[in-house]
């Protein structure tokens, strides 16, 4: 399933590189799946994000540490959240 991600004006941005839809999307729905309230929930979609084929070649998401993942998927949780609001 497709789903919009409401980024706004700020982009998807991180240190000057773009996070991709699709890595922004795979993120999200590893932390569904995980669940936000487990305790290495983002050790866990780090490795999951190494495991995927999806980004193979993808060294951007790959090369990304555990903080740094938790910080996107926090920001993208804060985005959605933002949007549920407006609605």
């Amino acid at each position: 399933r497709h789903f919009y991600i409401p980024y706004g004006t700020g982009g998807s941005t991180a240190k000057g590189r773009v996070y991709t839809e699709d890595e922004d999307q795979f993120l999200l729905v590893q932390l569904a799946h995980i669940g936000i309230g487990c305790d290495d929930v983002y050790d866990r979609i780090r490795q999951e994000v190494r495991l995927s084929p999806l980004f193979r070649f993808g060294w951007f998401i790959k090369s990304r540490n555990t903080q740094e993942i938790q910080r996107r998927c926090q920001t993208l949780v804060g985005l959605l959240q933002k949007e549920a609001q407006i609605k």
